[in-house]
């Protein structure tokens, strides 16, 4: 599954624009996420992200996945992978 992410994901930078897929599933992770992070509000509040807020974003989710990815196969892992794509995502929502 992680895999298939990270190829979505890819797809955004339009490598390859034949092999293109759809970002609605990545882009409802990262959008989960920036819902459900801290000071965020009431779960009744609404959502304003511009278009380029939401690339960016994607593109730090796309960092964390393949991170997470190599993580895997390594072995070896950060700490605080967690709490800085938490960070990532939150500096990138305030721009």
């Amino acid at each position: 599954m992680l895999l298939s992410v990270a190829r979505d994901l890819r797809s955004i930078e339009g490598v390859d624009a034949a092999e293109q897929t759809s970002i609605a599933a990545p882009m409802m992770l990262v959008l989960t996420l920036l819902l459900g992070a801290p000071q965020r509000g009431d779960a009744k509040s609404s959502l304003s992200i511009s278009e380029a807020t939401l690339y960016a974003s994607l593109r730090v989710y796309q960092w964390a996945v393949e991170r997470e990815i190599v993580t895997r196969l390594t072995g070896v892992g950060g700490q605080l992978d967690e709490e800085e794509l938490l960070q990532n995502l939150k500096h990138t929502a305030k721009h």
